[in-house]
């Protein structure tokens, strides 16, 4: 299934100066090792902001308070 609309974030720690990144597991059929940003599928009813939030909780255990 493709989504109609997709986010991805930067994650910027601004006390390190460095920003997240992670790694697709070596058996992901869509880039399997692969780097990348945090992200996914917008659900239906749900605002790109809140998926970004959900997305980040989801893949890093972060809660992400004011996303810009």
């Amino acid at each position: 299934m493709n989504a109609d609309i997709v986010t991805k974030s930067i994650i910027l720690n601004k006390k390190l100066n460095r920003f997240l990144l992670l790694q697709r597991s070596k058996n992901d059929s869509t880039g399997a090792n692969t780097w990348e940003n945090a992200g996914g599928n917008v659900e239906y009813g749900e605002k790109p902001e809140e998926a970004m939030k959900r997305e980040i909780k989801e893949e890093t255990g972060l809660d992400i308070e004011n996303p810009r």
